[in-house]
């Protein structure tokens, strides 16, 4: 496999991912790796055959544009295959839109195809799966409405019914973001350990929640002089919150680790010395 080849299946693999998620993706993958490998072993031999290195630049120079008409060749063809599909909205597998309901999981399926969601109400126009706006008229698309929708009330559900489940000791986070999760990543002798992460978020919002945890009776341990750590004793059982400045992943991205552990108080300092066991 040629460097051209790998460079062109890589992109088409992530054009068609961005466009039409994983599902359809993995439904029309085998397909265009063929129409890949072929465009690419072309450009291979034009550019071996080439008697001048000038004239093999240009021809790899050329195939960045047959690059993009691959691409776009894709791209019309998941749409297309699009029409013929469902999405399940519990698990996510596709299936042929004759189908009621999942063969994956048994949930009722939708009624509309995948390429539905890309049909502009205003217009009428059949976009290309993954647009967010109508290439017609500029009207947001019905599946970009409903991403929206979705994630806005997953979102709920990770500051409501997950928090209440699995941090419920600690304060809600209430400084803004988006695409909230929670995850247990482990365990410290017995208690789980739990790792919160947001987008969208900026230094000045770390600060605030730690203020937050302040004003709900949460401290540094003894000895510490930052707030990276702040706990809380709750009947004999320890509540932490730790976090980096700035940010452990990238900027924007927010991950809280929340930690239970059985309480431990600080070991006092011993008087010792020639005189220390004078004075007890």
């Amino acid at each position: 496999m040629g460097f051209l080849d790998r460079a062109i299946s890589r992109g088409i693999s992530r054009g068609v991912s961005n466009a039409i998620g994983d599902a359809v993706q993995q439904a029309i993958a085998p397909k265009v790796e063929r129409v890949a490998n072929k465009m690419s072993d072309e450009i291979d031999k034009a550019a071996a055959s080439a008697a001048e290195e000038r004239e093999a630049q240009q021809k790899q120079r050329a195939s960045t544009g047959m690059f993009a008409n691959l691409q776009k060749s894709a791209e019309n063809y998941a749409t297309e295959m699009s029409k013929n599909i469902k999405i399940c909205p519990n698990c996510g597998e596709s299936s042929p839109k004759e189908k009621d309901f999942c063969p994956h999981c048994g949930t009722k399926l939708p009624d509309k195809t995948a390429a539905d969601g890309y049909v502009c109400t205003a217009c009428g126009l059949q976009n290309t799966v993954g647009t967010k706006f109508c290439s017609g008229c500029g009207e947001k698309l019905p599946a970009a409405v409903e991403e929206e929708e979705n994630a806005r009330l997953a979102d709920e559900k990770v500051l409501g019914e997950d928090w209440d489940t699995y941090l419920a000791p600690y304060p809600k986070w209430q400084n803004g973001g988006s695409g909230f999760d929670i995850e247990q990543i482990g365990e410290d002798n017995g208690h789980p350990m739990y790792e919160f992460r947001a987008t969208g978020v900026g230094r000045n919002d770390l600060l605030d929640y730690k203020e937050l945890l302040k004003q709900n009776g949460f401290a540094r341990p003894p000895g510490w002089s930052s707030d990276e750590e702040l706990y809380k004793v709750i009947d004999g059982v320890s509540y932490s919150v730790n976090s980096t400045e700035p940010f452990p992943c990238e900027p924007g991205h927010l991950q809280l680790c929340f930690h239970v552990r059985e309480f431990k108080p600080p070991e006092q300092k011993k008087a010792g010395g020639l005189f220390g066991g004078l004075f007890k």
